[in-house]
């Protein structure tokens, strides 16, 4: 976040009696809702009565509160320290240096920082369970983000792009960092979808912003961009990656995410798309992000029939994997959702399909005879892949909507040459023809021109000698 911005926290729980709700819920029961903490009871705003009972009254109280927040600096690089948390809101006089601003209603606290670094977060309630969130205070100037300083290509991302490692130092890698949270959750473009029509418009709910794929990141944040370069005289030029980038994207599908990509998964989607029907691949009540034409949709069912011998054959009796063998019963596959801007994100619970005459055998069934069940029920999961793998996904979707930008030395030295300048826009994808300025950088290297264009760490080495002999 920005400096000299205000930042609001609040404790929200998704169990209806934990804390106190405006609204009725008519399907709780009267013992159910008197069990919900009061807003008085969170800030510490009580008293105690005649017979010991806690009595509302009108002062927060941050000692005696049941939601407590506690605030401290961190260390320059994020690192934690021994300094000591302090008690912050509901009444508690405690400062926090580079804080000038606390203030608590009920159950919420709002800060404003003043200075950019690292602080930590620690929420308590009722002395037992604690939370902690590190903050990153960073000063923005007039940008929404800021643009890493340019590296060479990893061991892995040499591989991935099929470089060898000795040519690894010939590329470079621009990335988009620290974003800010207000931007990515609330101002900046959001991912549009179909609306339940089917007819392709974007749908926009009562407060007039896009309806989200709920599956997605920060709000749906739409997370693709264009980098461009302003040279001292003339205009700006969009910067393109270097061809390799265009061969690994156009072939992830087809050659590696077929190597590691599950034969038999479940589709998590929203219900919107029930009776949508994709007219061009025949899929009936699939969102647009399914791309294969070999997913269906079972809608009755009957609709599983054709399936059997498969689950039967395929599934239950050749499937080798250590959960399933545990519990021979049910066949444990992921349940995924798709993104537009972040590929399959796995959902943390799997779904299972289950042999009811294998759950009921009589010698290694679920509930009879002696099953072979696992030490930890948290052992049956679905079969997962390996992290180079996962953090192959995220580098192609990376590249692919140019959160990173991979150039030659040559354009590395362009753009770190003296007096340009690097933007980065936020694309809209509603409408192609406008865009978001979100991150400059500008080179603080002296030093001629021909020495940047052998690559920004050439031209660092340069700067200094350059700049004696200028002078």
């Amino acid at each position: 976040m920005n400096t000299n911005t205000a930042l609001t926290f609040t404790a929200l729980d998704g169990d209806p009696f934990m804390f106190d709700n405006n609204d009725e819920e008519w399907y709780l029961s009267n013992r159910s809702m008197a069990k919900r903490v009061r807003d008085y009871l969170l800030d510490g705003s009580y008293s105690i009565g005649t017979y010991g009972e806690k009595v509302k009254s009108s002062t927060p109280n941050a000692t005696k509160a049941y939601l407590q927040y506690y605030l401290k600096p961190l260390n320059s690089d994020g690192s934690d320290n021994t300094n000591t948390y302090t008690l912050i809101g509901s009444g508690a006089t405690g400062t926090v240096s580079g804080v000038s601003t606390i203030s608590t209603l009920k159950k919420t606290l709002t800060c404003t920082f003043t200075t950019a670094g690292y602080y930590a977060l620690k929420v308590v309630y009722r002395n037992g369970s604690e939370l902690y969130r590190k903050i990153k205070v960073v000063d923005y100037s007039n940008n929404e983000g800021l643009v890493a300083v340019p590296r060479n290509l990893s061991d892995n991302e040499a591989r991935w792009l099929g470089i060898s490692s000795a040519n690894k130092t010939n590329y470079w890698v621009y990335g988009l960092q620290d974003l800010q949270s207000k931007y990515r959750y609330q101002d900046g473009f959001r991912a549009t979808v179909n609306d339940e029509t089917g007819e392709g418009r974007n749908y926009y709910d009562a407060a007039g912003y896009p309806k989200p794929n709920r599956w997605s990141k920060t709000n749906d944040y739409a997370d693709e961009y264009t980098w461009k370069y302003l040279p001292m005289r003339g205009s700006e030029t969009t910067v393109s990656p270097v061809s390799e980038v265009g061969t690994y994207v156009n072939g992830y599908d087809g050659l590696v995410r077929r190597a590691w990509f599950w034969n038999d998964w479940a589709l998590h989607y929203s219900s919107n798309w029930l009776n949508i029907n994709k007219n061009s691949i025949g899929q009936q009540g699939l969102p647009p992000y399914v791309y294969s034409s070999s997913v269906k949709r079972i809608v009755n069912p009957s609709d599983l029939d054709q399936y059997n011998n498969y689950i039967q054959n395929t599934l239950f009796n050749t499937s080798t994997y250590a959960s399933q063998l545990s519990a021979p019963w049910q066949f444990v596959i992921p349940l995924l959702s798709y993104t537009d801007y972040y590929g399959i994100r796995a959902r943390t619970n799997p779904s299972c399909i289950y042999d009811l005459a294998k759950v009921f055998s009589a010698t290694n069934g679920a509930f009879t005879g002696t099953p072979p069940n696992p030490a930890n029920p948290e052992n049956i999961q679905a079969p997962d892949y390996t992290d180079d793998y996962k953090d192959q996904q995220d580098f192609y979707n990376d590249i692919r909507f140019k959160r990173k930008l991979i150039v030659s030395n040559q354009t590395a030295g362009l753009l770190s040459s003296p007096g340009n300048v690097v933007k980065v826009y936020q694309n809209n994808p509603a409408n192609s023809s406008t865009s978001t300025l979100v991150a400059t950088y500008t080179s603080t290297l002296s030093g001629s021109r021909e020495a940047a264009e052998e690559g920004p760490e050439l031209a660092m080495e340069v700067a200094p000698i350059q700049a004696i002999t200028e002078h």
